[in-house]
């Protein structure tokens, strides 16, 4: 059995990622009479998307392991000064 036949689809090139050369969305049937420049407005937005929560978590992670790091620190300076 054949489906999809009669989708539109956007496919961007240039996705302004390392890893990935090229990203193809389906449009939904709803919005495929949509103009053109206002449907690649809203697949680069959407890519936009995808990459910034991907930029967050390794701020985040890094964040969480300095904040690790100084509590570490403070808890052996307490305790040397405690200890001694």
């Amino acid at each position: 059995m054949v489906r999809g036949t009669n989708k539109r689809i956007i496919e961007i090139n240039d996705t302004q990622n390392p890893y990935f050369e090229r990203a193809v969305l389906y449009l939904k049937d709803n919005h495929a009479d949509s103009s053109r420049k206002t449907l690649e407005n809203q697949a680069q937005h959407f890519l936009c998307n995808i990459r910034a929560p991907l930029l967050h978590s390794r701020s985040k992670l890094w964040f969480s392991a300095l904040k690790l790091l100084l509590s570490a620190t403070a808890g052996g300076a307490l305790a040397l000064c405690f200890f001694r």
